[in-house]
Formats: C-alpha cells, structure tokens, sequence
C-alpha cells in the first residue's frame, strides 16, 4: 500500500542518488527547504520502497507555498505505481499546505511530463511562459 510520510534529514544522501539517476543536479542540502533544521517535504513509499518526494517552499506570500524538487526513484519502473505515487505525493503537500493555513499552492515546472499529473491534482497553468501551475486550496 503506497503511503505519505514527512521527510527526514536522511532521506537527503537517498535524494541526492535520486536527482543524479535522473540527470539532475543534486540540490546542496543548505538550499533545500527546512524548519529547525528539519527538510520540509515529503516521501512517498510501498512496503520498503520509496518512489519520490517534494519539498515545501514557505514563501513570503501569507497564503501561498511553492511545490519544489520533485524527484523520483529512478529503479521503480512501474508507471502505473509511478504515476499513483506522484499524485500522493502533490495532493499530500497540497493537504500539508491547506493545514499550515495556505490557500493556494504553485509550482514553476521544467518538466513537462510532471504536467499532467499536476492538472490531474487539480492545478492549472497559471503563466504559458514558465510553465507556472497553481492549485486553489
């Protein structure tokens, strides 16, 4: 059964594997997203795997929280398990950031296969030049 949890500080080395299997620069861990020294995200696993995480950007708008750093495991190779887990992962931030009082959730995506999966979240493109979607909570 795929379930949600928040991330931890040693999830960070298991993320860096991550970005690097899919090409993707690893994020210095002082740039990510943190409270008390804490990252702020999520991870999604099945039994023992874990399949992908994003992170929390608390932004400086009261009400809105940016959806950042999304990466997946690049050995789980299952899309079906892939697309169901990157829809827990975006509607589980989405719910994390109603609870923290934020009414709307965005995301600046340069990855256009990420998209579809954000619209089937109920995001919308909110700007055709970056690709900005947003999601009202």
């Amino acid at each position: 059964m795929i379930k949600a949890r928040l991330l931890v500080n040693d999830d960070y080395m298991t993320l860096v594997k991550w970005w690097s299997a899919n090409r993707f620069p690893a994020v210095n861990f002082d740039w990510l997203p943190q409270v008390d020294g804490v990252l702020q995200g999520i991870m999604i696993y099945n039994d023992e795997v874990e399949i992908c995480a994003g992170f929390i950007i608390n932004t400086t708008v009261p009400k809105g929280a940016m959806v950042e750093y999304i990466v997946a495991n690049f050995n789980v190779k299952d899309r079906a398990l892939r697309k169901e887990s990157l829809q827990l992962l975006i509607n589980t931030i989405s719910e994390v950031c109603k609870g923290m009082g934020k009414s709307f959730v965005f995301t600046s995506l340069k990855n256009e296969g990420l998209k579809s999966s954000f619209e089937d979240c109920g995001f919308v493109i909110g700007s055709t030049n970056t690709c900005e979607m947003i999601k009202n909570l």
